[in-house]
């Protein structure tokens, strides 16, 4: 379950030790982003529900029901619920991102999968402890203290992580009086003709959360206990790993960046230019570290979770292997949608889930040329949301409540096989056939400071059925013990999915067709220099099919909003190569490149709108519009990404010849290219706003560290620096200018620096 060695298998993947997830301080796996070329990871949340893309194939969908395209397994098992995604990133013994589909054991991967693996118990006695303190008043400490409770038998691992910083954005308007969510500040000057709402105080969502200075904070913890037991078997080798888990988010929500554009005409497709919002406001300071929030925030998340791996060697020819795993968690999140001082769009998300999985397989290894691996996979869970709109554009006092919930029910059955053919030519297959039921009850209305209204905006159930295979099948040509080739063939799919975003509509939404994946990819590993150089590299091909997105679609008379819908088809081709160098003691040089070239073959979609003459309510016209992205980028697909390390590690001396230490200079980076965040290449979902506007240029981001080691290997002591040239990007950006007149953008964190002490028994 800890993942394949890079060098080894057919397939282009990018991996890092424990001591490389310290010193490039990767916090979770959205921080994988900057350091894993062709992997894309947009964050729109303080610590849950991120979005990935790996080779431009993922889901750009932050429903609290999200199925990613991604597989993220941590310690072995699938992690289905984005709220947990980003939690149980402490005591990391090695992660893995493998690029292109997987099947097989991989679930919901047709774009590929990030394995996460903690340090599991060992035999000996062994305790570490870090403490962090950096800009912006960062407190963040780490340990794990390791017992052998029985000797050869039992043994125990607990380790934990808390985090605490102050936020890095400036909120002009804070610990001010309000009124009605206006601000009164004579430093924030707003148009005379904006009206405020007068409904009551508390007939708002959050309207008695304080306001901060600054935003943008962090503030969780996260703990694990594992307890590692050798039982005595009269066959074979039994082990059982019992890992127990948890953790909690405490921070304000995430606050965005506020733009606004105005629509030139009455159609739906009239361009939209810069302007005010929908109430009055434009943001003019232009730093993406200073806004004016009239609220808060919070996002509360709370996580539990426990697993049990069992091995059982019943001889050297045979492993039975089970991994059960249960996961829950509970989720509030109020969010200061429109990032603005007024209240023209909040909203509360709320959801609860739990999980049951369970794996077994039995892995054969039938001689040195044939291996086998068979198994089966069961996964359950019932999801329950309600998430409620604040629309400040109301004509009556209401909100929007939308109450769904989700079961899902799944279960498939895999093969893995090797077989060396030749004494230098093996094939590899494996073929996963997956069963899934969805059922979708969803429930939106409006509520009024009198209770619930009993008109439904959208009420219905729905069920989907999905059944698939997935497989893959390659040759790998061993030319001699430094150098492989590899030709692989993966059939990637992924079930159906609902629309958790189904509130307007008039109709239920139907769930969207299973997506798949013909991959095509040839590959190569070398080493030389008795293993001093390492190289992969591999170029690929694929045809999308049914591929899973969001964009505009809605029923004449509601707003279009995003919607999950089926593109026909989408191809993509790009190359990869990772560079490993030692060319001298103490000296490790790392670069990773991607090339990445994607499109849509046949993506277009029809929106209608309603539109009422205000002077004669009887004048009621429809604007329709097609939308053809034939031919446009995917999202999250940057043509180019690279990042690369350089490290140095050398003993320092006195002039006497006193052993002082060993110092470790290290320099590492990352650059990517532009990137959009919609279907319509930067220009939004209706491609009628101003050219770049939701999309990222190309950027570069700089680190730096240096760590010394003292001699007995006991305490160690790092001066660090991350993105030390301040670059401004984005990790996020949302068109809302339908309605609202906004364009909302998540920024990733700005230069931050800091000492980290560590001490290791």
């Amino acid at each position: 379950t800890a993942g394949k060695v890079w060098e080894d298998v057919p397939e282009s993947s990018i991996g890092f030790t424990a001591a490389e997830i310290v010193q490039e301080r990767i916090g979770d796996i959205s921080d994988l982003s900057n350091v894993a070329p062709n992997l894309q990871i947009n964050q729109a949340f303080a610590a849950s529900n991120p979005v990935l893309f790996i080779r431009g194939v993922g889901l750009d969908d932050f429903n609290a029901n999200s199925a990613s395209a991604v597989a993220i397994y941590q310690d072995g098992v699938y992690m289905n619920s984005p709220a947990g995604q980003l939690f149980q990133f402490f005591d990391v013994a090695n992660v893995e991102v493998l690029r292109g589909p997987q099947a097989g054991r991989y679930r919901n991967a047709s774009a590929g999968a990030i394995l996460v693996q903690s340090q599991a118990p060992t035999p000996d006695f062994n305790t570490y402890t870090t403490i962090t303190y950096g800009n912006y008043n960062l407190v963040e400490a780490e340990g794990a203290v390791n017992i052998p409770l029985v000797e050869d038998r039992l043994w125990a691992r607990a380790s934990g992580k808390f985090t605490i910083r102050d936020g890095y954005t400036k909120n002009l308007c804070a610990d001010l009086p309000r009124t009605n969510f206006n601000v009164a500040n004579p430093s924030c000057t707003y148009p005379k003709s904006v009206t405020i709402p007068t409904f009551p105080d508390d007939f708002s969502i959050g309207w008695d959360n304080p306001i901060y200075d600054p935003v943008n904070n962090a503030k969780n913890w996260a703990g694990r206990v594992q307890l590692l037991w050798d039982a005595p078997v009269d066959t074979g080798t039994m082990e059982w790993l019992l890992n127990v888990h948890g953790g909690q988010n405490l921070s304000q929500a995430a606050q965005y960046q506020h733009r606004s554009y105005v629509p030139t005409g009455l159609l739906l497709n009239d361009p939209f230019v810069p302007g005010p919002d929908a109430k009055g406001y434009q943001d003019t300071t232009g730093d993406p570290f200073i806004g004016e929030y009239n609220n808060g925030g919070l996002e509360r998340l709370d996580l539990i979770g426990a697993n049990v791996h069992g091995l059982w060697s019943i001889s050297d020819a045979m492993e039975i292997v089970s991994i059960t795993g249960f996961e829950w968690h509970e989720r509030n999140t109020v969010e200061n949608t429109d990032a603005n001082p007024f209240n023209l769009l909040m909203i509360q998300y709320y959801d609860k889930a739990w999980q049951l999985s369970q794996e077994l397989r039995i892995d054969s290894y039938w001689s040195e040329n044939l291996e086998s691996s068979i198994g089966g996979f069961f996964f359950m869970e019932n999801l329950d949301v309600i998430n409620r709109f604040d629309d400040g554009l109301r004509r009556a006092p209401q909100i929007l409540l939308q109450d769904y919930q989700q079961q899902t029910r799944s279960f498939s059955f895999f093969g893995e096989f090797s077989w060396g053919i030749l004494e230098k030519l093996t094939f590899e297959g494996d073929v996963r056939y997956s069963h899934e039921f969805k059922n979708l009850s969803n429930y939106s209305t409006a509520l009024t400071p009198l209770g619930p209204s009993e008109v439904g905006f959208n009420v219905g159930e729905a069920d989907g059925l999905f059944n698939g295979l997935s497989g893959m099948a390659s040759l790998t040509y061993d030319f001699n013990e430094e150098m492989s080739a590899y030709l692989k063939y993966t059939r990637g799919w992924k079930p159906g999915h609902f629309n958790g975003g189904a509130v307007y509509s008039r109709t239920l939404i139907e769930p969207v067709r299973p997506e798949k994946l013909n991959s095509y990819e040839l590959g190569t590993h070398l080493t030389f220099f008795d293993e001093l150089l390492k190289v992969q590299a591999a170029v690929f091909f694929y045809d999308y099919e049914d591929m899973q997105i969001f964009a505009l679609e809605q029923d004449a008379g509601s707003f279009p909003l995003p919607q999950l819908i089926n593109a026909k088809g989408a191809e993509i081709y790009g190359a990869e190569l990772g560079i490993r160098l030692e060319p001298i003691d103490g000296l490790r040089i790392r670069y990773d490149v991607a090339f990445l070239e994607t499109q849509y073959d046949e993506f277009s979609n029809k929106i209608l709108k309603q539109l009422v003459n205000p002077d004669d309510r009887s004048d009621v016209r429809v604007s329709e519009v097609t939308l053809n992205y034939t031919g446009n980028r995917l999202i999250g697909s940057p043509p180019w990404s690279m990042s690369g390390a350089v490290e140095y590690t050398f003993p320092i001396f006195t002039p006497g010849g006193r052993h002082l230490g060993d110092l470790t200079p290290r320099f590492s980076f990352s650059w990517k290219d532009y990137v959009f965040f919609d279907p319509g290449e930067g220009r939004g979902q209706r491609e009628n706003l101003p050219e770049g506007t939701t999309e990222q240029e190309s950027y570069g981001l700089v680190n730096l560290s240096v760590s010394w080691v003292s001699p007995n290997q006991i305490w160690e002591v790092t001066l660090w620096g991350r993105n030390l040239n301040n670059q401004y990007y984005k990790v996020q950006s949302f068109d809302l200018t339908e309605g609202f007149n906004i364009v909302l953008d998540a920024y990733g964190a700005p230069r931050t620096f800091g000492l980290t002490v560590g001490a290791y028994f």
